[in-house]
């Protein structure tokens, strides 16, 4: 499962904190859905959106959305424009360590929507 959050989140006994008004989550189950795997959570100092979420046939995950302040995933940082919201493009590996991040963006608000 995937989604937003503010302040903290409560997975299964794992607690994530929100480094901004709102930031991204993702929760990984097994194949019954009965026992929790992982957690991640991203994002930064303001709010950000989720706006859609696949999962590949190999178990990657990707993401796509906006943010208005210095956005980090893992070790990757993506920096804002002028205060405006850009669109970010996410890829997390099986383990949930991020191997892309992409933003797109430019002097006004941008967004990524949905995979078409």
């Amino acid at each position: 499962m995937a989604g937003t959050f503010n302040k903290d989140l409560d997975i299964n006994g794992s607690q994530l904190t929100a480094s901004g008004k709102t930031d991204i989550f993702y929760a990984t189950y097994d194949e019954t859905i009965n026992n929790f795997k992982n957690e991640v959570s991203f994002g930064g100092s303001d709010e950000d959106q989720l706006n859609d979420f696949l999962i590949s046939l190999t178990d990657e995950f990707y993401f796509a959305g906006s943010f208005k302040t210095d956005f980090t995933s893992g070790l990757k940082t993506l920096e804002a424009t002028n205060n405006k919201s850009d669109g970010f493009f996410v890829k997390l590996d099986n383990t949930g360590t991020t191997t892309l991040a992409k933003k797109i963006g430019g002097d006004y608000n941008d967004q990524l929507k949905n995979w078409q």
